[in-house]
């Protein structure tokens, strides 16, 4: 495994291959987080290596060429889980009762990465999946990883909706609703506060919160949170994170904005008049 390393991924940056995000559907190219990164999201390694390191377990602890690693006890006690945990070890994690054949796995991701591998007890199989991709609403290296496992047991992978395209879609439809709906929104504000030009100045600008809090929800999501101490991550890793859900969050972030300041500004105006 001489090519397995640990690097921050600014560093590792031009070893890696193009990062991708998923929406609509469609694969954009994205860039991966600078500084934010912990245990397998730190390591970068290979698919030969990977093999190296997973034959090492279905081995016993012995390398390829027979020579032990790691003794058989070590390796069984890696998988045990932990007092207070019924499936997780140090770094393993056991499969649910109902997952056929049990396996132990262990995955991670990172904002265009995502891996999986798994151990196979019973049949001495093994499988490492790496995806220079990152879908928030499914995990597709596990998914993959368990349509392999199938085959090796000689039966056919399950072949399931595209989730994420269709939530994706969804959400787009919503999000062309919304906009739709805001835009009305905003060129009707005038008339909007002149049918309340008699409320109190209290309740008028308390008809004002159902636009108030998501923009300073959104505000916070999109502005404070990646400026966090000890935070590397910015409004772009935010909108990578989930981009069809984010561009849901924008839409209604600026349809709120403009809306509740043209009411107060008509207010204001109707106010000195």
């Amino acid at each position: 495994m001489c090519r397995a390393q640990y690097q921050t991924p600014e560093k590792a940056a031009a070893r890696l291959s193009q990062g991708y995000i998923t929406a609509y559907g469609s694969a954009l190219p994205w860039s991966n987080l600078e500084q934010m990164f912990a245990g397998a999201g730190g390591v970068i390694s290979t698919a030969a290596d990977m093999g190296k390191w997973l034959s090492m377990h279905t081995n016993e602890g012995k390398n390829i060429n027979g020579e032990r690693l790691l003794s058989k006890s070590l390796l069984e006690e890696s998988y045990s889980p932990l007092p207070g945990s019924p499936k997780y070890g140090l770094g393993w994690s056991l499969s649910s009762a109902n997952v056929k054949p049990a396996r132990i796995s262990h995955s991670g991701a990172l904002s265009t990465i995502q891996a999986q591998q798994d151990i196979v007890p019973s049949s001495g199989y093994a499988v490492a999946v790496m995806l220079n991709s990152f879908t928030t609403t499914f995990e597709h290296a596990y998914e993959i990883s368990s349509g392999i496992i199938k085959l090796t047991e000689g039966q056919k992978p399950n072949i399931k909706a595209p989730m994420p395209k269709i939530i994706d879609l969804f959400l787009g439809l919503m999000t062309l609703i919304y906009l739709f709906l805001g835009i009305k929104g905003i060129l009707r504000s005038k008339e909007w506060s002149n049918r309340r030009k008699l409320h109190p100045t209290l309740r008028y600008y308390l008809r004002l919160m159902p636009q108030i809090i998501p923009v300073l929800f959104i505000g916070w999501l999109f502005f404070i949170v990646p400026n966090l101490q000890n935070n590397s991550s910015t409004i772009k890793d935010a909108i990578g994170i989930w981009p069809a859900a984010m561009l849901f969050l924008a839409v209604v972030f600026l349809i709120g904005t403009i809306v509740t300041v043209r009411r107060v500004y008509y207010r204001v105006r109707l106010n000195r008049n």
